[in-house]
């Protein structure tokens, strides 16, 4: 079998790097997604209880089952977030460039990510039977990357 690895002058012709499918891009931009969470309380203690309710999100995303054609149309944006997440968890000290006007920003930020991510199960489970997977988890991309966008991430 021809690989990158094995035949790396190939890969200036033909592309062989395989991203995976869309649930393990969503799993691991659910990882990058806590990470980051877990640097903005280091950075910013008061907003611990708002963490943890998107912890809960987040794992209310990561308990439900989602089947790849469902989240399909939305791998393209979350592979466009990653490397900026990454960013993020990989440059730390990224979260010491934010002044009171970001911290407000990702206060609201946290906040409207809430309402998308409930941290009641419940209502999380309700949330995705009402509107389906993809309208809870497109709405979510979009925030965090205009949150990115605020902070100038």
């Amino acid at each position: 079998m021809f690989s990158e690895e094995t035949f790396p002058f190939l890969s200036a012709f033909f592309h062989f790097k395989c991203y995976g499918t869309p649930t393990s891009t969503l799993q691991q931009s659910l990882d990058l997604s806590s990470k980051v969470l877990n640097l903005v309380v280091g950075k910013f203690p008061l907003l611990r209880g708002i963490v943890n309710k998107l912890k809960q999100g987040i794992q209310n995303v990561r308990n439900i089952q989602i089947k790849d054609e469902e989240i399909a149309s939305l791998e393209p944006k979350m592979l466009e977030l990653m490397p900026r997440v990454s960013k993020v968890v990989n440059n730390p000290s990224l979260l010491n460039r934010v002044g009171l006007k970001g911290s407000l920003a990702i206060l609201s930020g946290f906040n409207k990510l809430g309402a998308i991510l409930p941290a009641d199960e419940r209502a999380f489970k309700a949330k995705v039977k009402a509107k389906g997977v993809t309208a809870i988890i497109a709405p979510a991309i979009s925030e965090i990357s205009r949150l990115e966008n605020t902070l100038g991430l």
